[in-house]
């Protein structure tokens, strides 16, 4: 204590005109009270301000539960500094295996040194510049959402999300292409959210995705996991289809753009409905399940083939059998 404190300046005034009733331990004369001394005081209260004395100060009206959380923090041992620190994105999905042991393998599978296969494809540079910024309202922090066929039917609010290690079709939007739910397969593996909560998917099918128009268009099958959930988006298109696609997305030119065997394929993103969508999801879920299949955000393309279910061929009769409660259709 005595190496802290600093020694102090003499008392100032006549010693004789001292009260000798009253002495400071701290100056070594009399004058004053220890517990009266200014100077003590003073110097004990920068060396509480530098970090001294902490578990003898306590904040006031601090309860025994936070006084108990403060010492739990103070014997925390402090965050390195020789190495940054690592926060994961969404994953989940069956794209890293279906089992545990599956989704080991493919993590040891990228340490191993890597081999250099080229795959058969349509390969082409591509750029992004200020060409492409001409539609962009600028500034802005705006998500990348477009329309795309899915089972060819347009499906409107598509958010492109690289993050995303799946590629998710909300159940809303499954059924209103006219799908069922036994018609799923079964996913046993959830998706993981930021910070930690998991869904357990409707289950996972395999759909046709088509991108483009005219010389550019190309159509690839996709795995989909439909998740029964509040979002304003219809879909997300993940890691999965960017890779399959070999697509690029930029956020800020607020387009995507892939390769095909006619040159460079472009999707314009929807900046109106991305914004649109960020409102929605701000006003909390019930607005979400509102704004999810609005007119106009699922078009079904004319000419294109779909998916034929069996349908009666005529008029059906209802024909009474046995009794008036229990009848069949015919």
């Amino acid at each position: 204590m005595e190496k802290l404190l600093k020694r102090p300046e003499k008392l100032r005034g006549a010693p004789e005109r001292r009260s000798k009733d009253k002495y400071c331990r701290f100056h070594r004369e009399h004058g004053h009270n220890t517990s009266d001394c200014w100077e003590l005081k003073r110097q004990i209260e920068d060396l509480i301000q530098d970090g001294y004395f902490k578990k003898f100060v306590g904040k006031p009206g601090t309860s025994s539960a936070e006084k108990k959380e403060e010492r739990k923090r103070s014997r925390t041992p402090p965050r390195r500094t020789d190495r940054p620190a690592v926060i994961n994105t969404i994953f989940g999905g069956p794209s890293g295996g279906q089992s545990g042991h599956k989704r080991k393998e493919l993590a040891r599978a990228a340490r191993r040194e890597v081999c250099i296969i080229r795959e058969q494809g349509p390969t082409c540079p591509i750029t992004f510049d200020g060409a492409d910024l001409e539609e962009v309202h600028l500034p802005h922090n705006d998500a990348l959402m477009i329309a795309l066929l899915i089972d060819h039917v347009v499906v409107r609010r598509v958010l492109v999300n690289g993050g995303a290690s799946a590629n998710i079709l909300s159940l809303p939007t499954y059924l209103a292409l006219g799908w069922t739910r036994s018609q799923l397969r079964r996913s046993p593996t959830p998706l993981v959210g930021f910070s930690g909560e998991s869904v357990i998917p409707e289950g996972c099918i395999d759909l046709p995705v088509t991108l483009g128009q005219n010389q550019t268009r190309i159509t690839q099958m996709a795995e989909f996991v439909v998740v029964d959930g509040r979002s304003v988006y219809n879909a997300i298109f993940g890691r999965p289809i960017i890779h399959s696609f070999r697509a690029i997305p930029s956020t800020l030119h607020q387009v995507l753009k892939y390769p095909t065997p006619n040159g460079v394929g472009t999707v314009r993103g929807e900046q109106a409905a991305s914004r649109e969508c960020y409102a929605a999801a701000l006003k909390g879920p019930s607005v979400c399940a509102l704004e999810t299949l609005r007119d106009g955000t699922l078009e079904f393309e004319a000419n294109l083939p779909r998916k034929e279910f069996a349908a009666p061929t005529e008029e059906l009769e209802l024909v009474p059998l046995l009794s008036p409660e229990k009848q069949l259709n015919t």
